[in-house]
C-alpha cells in the first residue's frame, strides 16, 4: 500500500498543519496526529498559543511558554486522526498571557488546559533578525495551507 504524506511547507517541528482562523483574542488551527503519544498534543497546544501572542506582537518579541497551570486529557493513550486546536486569551499582563487551550478529535475526545506564555525583548540569545523573519514565514505557512492550495 502506498503511503501519502501531507506537509504544510513549513521546515523544523511544527504540530499543527493550519491556522484556520485568528483574531486578537483568539486562534484555530489543526493538526492530524497519527498513532502519536499524549504529550504532542500538549506540544502542538503551547505552539498554537505561543504563535498567537508572536501574532498579536507582530513577532516583535520572543514569545514562550511559562507555564501549564492545569490540563486535562482525555483516557485515551495514543492521538489519531484531526483534532481542531482552538486557543482562547483569558487574561494578560504587560508580558504574561494566560489562554485556554484546548484540542478536540474528530472522535470527539478533548484535551483542554490552562497555559501560561511570557514575552521577552530579543537579545544576542534571542535574534529578532532571524526570529522575526523565522515566525512570519511559519505564520505565513500556516495561514495559506499550502496542502489544500
Amino acid at each position: 500500500m502506498d503511503r501519502l504524506t501531507i506537509s504544510s511547507g513549513c521546515k523544523g517541528f511544527l504540530l499543527m498543519d493550519a491556522i484556520l482562523s485568528i483574531d486578537p483574542e483568539s486562534i484555530r488551527g489543526r493538526h492530524i496526529f497519527q498513532n502519536d503519544p499524549i504529550y504532542l498534543c500538549i506540544e502542538a497546544l503551547a505552539q498554537l498559543g505561543a504563535l498567537h501572542v508572536r501574532y498579536i506582537h507582530d513577532f516583535q518579541n520572543h514569545a514562550f511558554l511559562l507555564k501549564i497551570n492545569h490540563f486535562q486529557p482525555p483516557a485515551v493513550h495514543m492521538l489519531c486522526g484531526t483534532y481542531m486546536l482552538t486557543g482562547k486569551r483569558v487574561s494578560q499582563t504587560h508580558r504574561a498571557f494566560v489562554y485556554a487551550l484546548t484540542a478536540t478529535g474528530d472522535s470527539g475526545e478533548c484535551f483542554s488546559g490552562e497555559f501560561i506564555f511570557a514575552v521577552a525583548d530579543y537579545d544576542k540569545n534571542f535574534k529578532q533578525e532571524i526570529l522575526t523573519r523565522h515566525y512570519r514565514q511559519r505564520f505565513s505557512c500556516l495561514k495559506t495551507d499550502s496542502k489544500t492550495a
